[in-house]
């Protein structure tokens, strides 16, 4: 008999207070609470309007303390709740709302071992990709989230067999269990559940038909080192396309404002000419920042979405890379600038010169016309017309218009059909959600395994359900980095709570398929961010490629190139080789080749194994496969004790060849580990 009792007046150590939470939205279509206590996930706790009288409630249950938190509607709009008590500032102008939970002397008292499940904490569905998805050709990954501190194991069982599930991590109020399982069909599986000496199956058998299950991402971009290029900075290959007023190609300082319209020559042959040197590196995929038509060096400004620029070569330059990059075995993903276009775009112009006779009006957010022949502080472009951040150069598109979405949806499957694999697109957030999903739907109909990224800097998790992206530039990933190695005490704590706020928020397949970045053309370069630090270095590269997701290298950080904020991040490529730094490069190779080889980095799980404040200590697993993974991020020594690792000794260092015969290890300062079994 499986033994679900729900606890209402038990105190102890440990105790939830159920916390009712609602809010009136008569014409929504979801909304979801975002939090401090969920890590402002917009996806962990739906709300629900069971008796559809617009008003949204949900009950939680909390330890004891302060939490912030809003309402999301719809996946995008954040509201504050107008009958909370207390407010403090959001940091975006607006203001979250506040919720104080003081102890009582009723409430939930959760104990490992004490033979008592409580049932609401027991989430899965069988619908939902986040629990149940396939992850390749082997293997179903199946996930489950419970209340903290409440079951001692889980297993699914299924036929004679049971799989043990993995402990993934707590952060005080759920924890998250996971596995994987072989991919047959049918598959017939229950969950059982150990507390204490007792055993519980859960009510339900679940059925299900693999061919209904889709891996939501292509299989890929498991294995893809990616390489990202700013094509007016990499390398001039051909003189004869430069823009008037070409600079020397020099490694220098690129400021405000003057650097936003600099141009140094870079161009796509110049890409052609490096390709031995990418071979050297060891990258399968190139993300080229914008290249099509466009008065600007970093072409976000785009006049034309059908041509490369000139200065890049034209069309006749691009089909010559995606030849040559298709000779030596390298993928390419193009920028997708879709949410505004250049004012000089011939839409625009139309719209300009002929206010709502332009059959484009529309196309545009136009809120005033004719518009000044010069626009001042006073008189700004954004009283006339909805643009980009208020930037005049760059008006938005309006996607109320369905002459717009069909635009856009030929210019993404004119260049897949032209040879690109992917795109990435940029302010992704920032266009409707149903676009995405008849983006992703009209792409994969054309073809198959084509990926597409999307660009969010927070949460992703709306965009990610299985319908719109593949995967994300996971800002997440470098802001965890940043946090733990540019302050003099390293908070590991903080590290895990970050990394595992993505891991477990999204499904797993597209946590696989996300970017592990360090820097990009919208971020001071990663060796400036560490003042140069060699050892810091060292580390941050480590973990970009031990931990779930696709490495993503900015061009010349593999090099130890500086920068500041944009445009300094986008300085001249430095191709005199002795003025790289070789250490780096030759780390930056060695994982390369490492990851490439070893399906564990590329698709296994990540677990946490101590929650130990001294030092990171992660699990990857594949199958029956296992990887330790290991760092000391700080300045001095650290030892740390191996005795209750699933593993068994001796141990040897994947990066150093070391062999570890002894539970005891002294970590050096800014050292990393990657063990794995020595029979192995």
């Amino acid at each position: 008999m499986f033994k679900l009792l729900i606890l209402l007046c038990i105190a102890g150590e440990t105790q939830l207070v159920p916390v009712k939470f609602r809010f009136e939205a008569p014409n929504a279509e979801e909304v979801s609470l975002a939090g401090t206590f969920n890590g402002w996930s917009t996806t962990i706790n739906p709300m629900k309007d069971d008796d559809t009288d617009g008003v949204w409630e949900l009950t939680l249950y909390l330890k004891p303390g302060r939490y912030e938190y809003k309402f999301v509607v719809n996946g995008s709009k954040w509201y504050e709740d107008p009958k909370s008590q207390d407010y403090v500032p959001d940091g975006f102008g607006g203001r979250n709302s506040v919720v104080v939970v003081l102890p009582q002397k009723s409430g939930i008292h959760l104990e490992r071992g004490d033979g008592i499940i409580f049932s609401q904490c027991i989430e899965f569905s069988l619908k939902n990709i986040y629990f149940l998805v396939p992850l390749d050709d082997k293997f179903l990954y199946i996930r489950l989230k419970l209340f903290a501190n409440d079951i001692d194991s889980v297993y699914v069982t299924y036929a004679d067999t049971a799989v043990k599930l993995d402990l993934v991590w707590e952060n005080g109020v759920y924890e998250y269990w996971d596995g994987m399982v072989p991919a047959f069909t049918p598959f017939r599986f229950r969950f059982k559940l150990i507390d204490g000496t007792q055993s519980f199956f859960w009510p339900d058998t679940f059925l299900v038909y693999n061919k209904s299950l889709i891996t939501p991402v292509p299989q890929w971009v498991y294995g893809a080192i990616i390489y990202q290029i700013f094509p007016e900075r990499f390398f001039n290959g051909n003189k004869n396309n430069d823009p008037p007023g070409t600079k020397k190609w020099e490694y220098e300082p690129v400021l405000a404002p003057w650097g936003w319209s600099v141009f140094y020559g870079g161009d796509l042959e110049g890409i052609i000419q490096k390709l031995n040197y990418l071979d050297s590196l060891g990258v399968n995929c190139l993300y080229l920042n914008p290249i099509f038509e466009s008065p600007a060096n970093h072409k976000y400004e785009i006049t034309d979405y059908y041509n490369v620029d000139d200065n890049f070569g034209g069309n006749v330059a691009f089909d010559r890379l995606v030849d040559s990059l298709k000779a030596h075995g390298i993928k390419v993903i193009l920028d997708g600038v879709f949410n505004h276009s250049s004012d000089n775009h011939p839409f625009f112009e139309d719209v300009r010169h002929k206010g709502k006779k332009s059959p484009y009006y529309n196309w545009y957010t136009v809120y005033r016309w004719p518009f000044p022949d010069k626009f001042t502080p006073q008189d700004p472009p954004k009283d006339y017309y909805k643009c980009w951040w208020g930037f005049g150069d760059l008006p938005e598109l309006n996607y109320e218009n369905q002459k717009v979405k069909e635009y856009f949806l030929d210019v993404a499957q004119y260049w897949v059909k032209r040879g690109i694999n992917g795109w990435r697109l940029d302010v992704a957030n920032e266009i409707p959600h149903e676009f995405w999903a008849e983006f992703r739907k009209t792409l994969k109909a054309l073809k198959k395994d084509v990926y597409t990224v999307g660009e969010i800097w927070g949460d992703a998790a709306p965009w990610l359900r299985g319908n719109e992206f593949d995967g994300v530039m996971n800002y997440i990933f470098r802001t965890a980095i940043l946090d733990l190695l540019k302050v003099d005490n390293p908070n590991v704590k903080l590290f895990y709570s970050r990394i595992f706020s993505y891991t477990t928020n999204y499904p797993y397949p597209i946590v696989l398929a996300s970017w592990n970045l360090l820097g990009s053309h919208d971020t001071p370069r990663i060796f400036s961010e560490f003042s140069g630090n060699m050892s810091k270095m060292k580390v941050a590269i480590f973990l970009q490629y031990v931990l779930p997701g696709v490495p993503t290298v900015y061009y010349g950080d593999e090099i130890g190139m500086e920068g500041g904020k944009d445009p300094d991040c986008r300085r001249c490529m430095i191709w005199d080789e002795n003025s790289w730094e070789k250490e780096l490069l030759n780390l930056e190779k060695r994982m390369i080749a490492l990851r490439k080889r070893v399906d564990i980095l590329q698709k296994g799980t990540l677990h946490c194994l101590y929650n130990d404040p001294n030092v990171i200590i992660l699990e990857r697993k594949y199958g029956k496969n296992i990887l330790l993974i290991i760092v000391n991020p700080y300045s001095e020594k650290r030892y740390l004790s191996l005795r209750n690792v699933p593993m068994k000794f001796p141990l040897v260092d994947m990066i150093s060849g070391k062999v570890y015969k002894d539970t005891s290890i002294e970590l050096s300062p800014y050292s990393y580990l990657l063990l794995k079994e020595k029979g192995e």
